[in-house]
């Protein structure tokens, strides 16, 4: 008998501009991660209210961090930043609330 790996058909992009979508109609403006020199940064920044931003790297459901990708997380976070890395919408949007939360905002993301 032969076991099939389930095959996610989900693409980090479409969680990733959902995500961000979701936020925008929320009110928080978010950057996209666009560094073509050097590779391995997280895909998106929120910008929380109270200056505080949110980095998170999506993943595809699954899908590991590549060595390079959990170096500059774990960079990130040694230097203050608050870092997470999503494969579901759902916690994406649940990180972003709470970081607004702490900041003193009352925010949901639908």
């Amino acid at each position: 008998m032969q076991i099939l790996k389930r095959i996610s058909r989900v693409k980090e992009s479409s969680i990733e501009s959902d995500v961000a979508g979701r936020a925008r109609k929320a009110g928080i403006e978010s950057i996209k991660v666009v560094a073509a020199a050097e590779n391995g940064w997280p895909d998106r920044i929120f910008l929380i209210p109270g200056g505080r931003p949110l980095i998170i790297e999506f993943k595809k459901p699954g899908e590991p961090l590549r060595p390079l990708q959990e170096h500059r997380v774990n960079c990130l976070r040694l230097i203050g930043y608050d870092v997470c890395v999503c494969e579901e919408r759902e916690a994406a949007c649940a990180n972003i609330e709470e970081c607004c939360r702490i900041a003193g905002w009352n925010i949901n993301i639908p």
